[in-house]
């Protein structure tokens, strides 16, 4: 009923090597637009902090490796340089999320549709109360499959109530 098969070996795992380097700063320059039209949009301006966006780097690289091994490393040091980065009197709030595609626009419809993302996004204040960072982490994978870990941060003066 059954053949025996002639060739018993798998089909190869086709592995395209990326520009991850490239595909990252292209959604965050498009995330840092699209997010920037919405608050021009709402009348707000945004103040981007790029020494906050370098520090939010190791956080995705260890939520991609905490999906890859079930195992996360670097928490601490993230948190630690967070605190030593927010000024007294200010919050620190960030959002990460992993998506499957490199298409911003469906991104930044995914953030509005997050509650915690969106009133991060439509925070009000200025330069000296609301700085935004933003990092994109591409990870290529065999037959053309990608991991795309896309924080959104604020650094906020804080309100007394």
């Amino acid at each position: 009923l059954t053949a025996p098969l002639r060739n018993p070996r798998p089909p190869p795992i086709v592995h395209y090597p990326l520009a991850t380097h490239t595909m990252e700063e292209a959604v965050e320059a498009s995330l840092k637009q699209l997010i920037g039209a919405h608050r021009s949009s709402n009348g707000m301006a945004t103040h981007w902090d790029p020494s906050l966006s370098f520090l939010l780097s190791p956080a995705l690289l260890s939520y991609e490796t905490g999906r890859i091994t079930g195992s996360t490393a670097g928490a601490t040091d993230f948190q630690q340089s967070i605190r030593n980065s927010v000024p007294e009197g200010y919050s620190f709030k960030g959002f990460p999320v992993q998506f499957s595609h490199l298409a911003p626009a469906r991104m930044m419809g995914d953030l509005l549709r997050a509650r915690v993302a969106a009133e991060m996004i439509d925070m009000q204040g200025g330069v000296d109360s609301v700085r935004f960072a933003l990092r994109a982490l591409v990870s290529s994978y065999p037959e053309r499959v990608c991991s795309v870990w896309v924080m959104v941060a604020v650094i906020f003066a804080k309100v007394d109530e």
